[in-house]
């Protein structure tokens, strides 16, 4: 699996399983076209219970989370499909 988060937004989580626990992570999500794209999947990652923060790129397709309690990228990966989009390992 291809790793999702670059060596300057912490650490690097490998596997969909994967726990974040107080960490900054970087995602790419696959199926943005426009603005309300980014504001339906910065909602849906901020519903996850642990997110205190969500930034979305859409430009660059990629998402960045901050955490303060552990969050299962699994939990992640489900809120961000039942929105209708995906993240991409």
């Amino acid at each position: 699996m291809s790793e999702m988060n670059d060596a300057t937004t912490g650490p690097t989580i490998r596997e969909v399983g994967a726990t974040a626990i107080g960490a900054h992570t970087t995602v790419t999500i696959g199926g943005m076209t426009c603005a309300h794209c980014a504001n339906t999947v910065a909602q849906a990652i901020f519903d996850v219970p642990g997110v205190i923060a969500v930034k979305v790129f859409l430009e660059e397709g990629k998402a960045m989370f901050d955490t303060n309690a552990e969050v299962s990228l699994a939990d992640v990966a489900l809120s961000v499909e039942k929105a209708g989009y995906k993240l991409v390992f």
